[in-house]
């Protein structure tokens, strides 16, 4: 055995066979390869015969390449197979240590330092792993946590809108704000349900609905026609009281960004569209982009029809048929021309 080791750490004793009792303890590893024993290994053919042939298994597959036992396929032992590719995954993080042998002094303490497997290492690893395991366990329920809340605050925003009852139960706003997605659901059915659009012309329906398509940020400072003030006063109104509601049940908002995120940029522009203004005047109105305008316009045009729709879910022909008018003052001219690229 001295010989052997002797050997590994870079001396220059030839290896000689030897049998040598070992416990269990020592075992690291256990190959798939199986070598014949000859009748009498005590004698120094049989054992110079199984040197030979352990000595050609080495040279063919590599010291620390040798196929080892697998615990299913060779064993037929079931649900073993996580733990076993867990244990090799974890095999190189410490095969650097053998690479250490050249800066160990004498073979005793090689192998204090490596022997077949570095226990101390494994556990150790083991340990993070677990570790990690148990951190990403309180992310998740973490996560889950934080959705749940959000959850719960919102569906309390909800019973506080009227869109749902006590019983999370749907109600008539509810159904109507099912029917939007092209812009903010709570508020547009806010002004649909609380009659923000009833005294409004077709021409201002189309005005104020075009406070709730998004656009580009620009620098003009919009002053709206007088027959927008009311509307728009009541729009802001609305959008407060939403922001008001969100925050008081506990929601993360700021109710001032909220209230300013309904710009007025469209309203003169989609006004004087609706009325029958070319495009080359509403152009001249703000200063966004051409295409800006058209892209803006047609999203209205959807959120218009969305508006209808959600006009018919509730029963309230009336307010349908006014939406219906209003989508049909603004689909002419060139904003609604058949594209040559992407419309037959």
């Amino acid at each position: 055995m001295e010989k052997s080791i002797g050997n590994i750490a870079g001396m220059e004793h030839k290896p000689t066979p030897a049998i040598i009792p070992v416990s269990g303890a020592c075992v690291a590893e256990i190959s798939s390869l199986r070598v014949g024993l000859p009748r009498n290994l005590k004698g120094p053919d049989g054992q110079r015969k199984v040197q030979m042939t352990i000595s050609s298994v080495v040279k063919k597959y590599g010291a620390n390449n040798l196929p080892l036992l697998h615990p299913s396929r060779d064993m037929n032992l079931e649900d073993l197979d996580e733990c076993w590719f867990e244990i090799n995954s974890l095999k190189p993080k410490f095969s650097g240590s053998a690479r250490d042998a050249s800066r160990v002094g004498t073979a005793k303490g090689l192998l204090k330092k490596v022997g077949h497997w570095d226990c101390r290492g494994i556990q150790r690893a083991m340990e993070i792993e677990a570790k990690v395991a148990e951190i990403e366990a309180k992310i998740k329920d973490s996560q889950v946590t934080v959705f749940d809340r959000e959850i719960k605050l919102r569906s309390e925003v909800l019973k506080e809108l009227g869109h749902i009852d006590a019983t999370s139960v749907l109600q008539l706003k509810g159904r109507a704000a099912c029917e939007i997605d092209t812009a903010d659901e709570l508020m547009a059915s806010e002004l649909m349900l609380e009659g923000a659009f009833n005294t409004l012309d077709v021409h201002q329906v189309v005005a104020v609905a075009s406070c709730l398509v998004p656009v580009e940020n620009t620098q003009a400072v919009v002053d709206v026609q007088p027959a927008l003030k009311e509307p728009l006063l009541a729009l802001k109104a609305a959008a407060q009281r939403i922001g008001d509601v969100s925050k008081a049940k506990g929601l993360e908002i700021d109710v001032e960004e909220y209230v300013q995120s309904f710009k007025s940029t469209l309203m003169n522009v989609s006004y004087s569209w609706s009325r029958g203004s070319s495009f080359s005047e509403i152009s001249a109105m703000t200063d966004l982009f051409e295409g800006s305008i058209i892209r803006a316009m047609r999203r209205l045009n959807e959120l218009i029809m969305q508006l209808h729709a959600a006009s018919v879910a509730i029963g309230d022909e009336k307010l349908a048929e006014k939406f219906q008018k209003a989508a049909q003052s603004i689909q002419r001219g060139i904003i609604f021309a058949a594209s040559l690229y992407v419309e037959s």
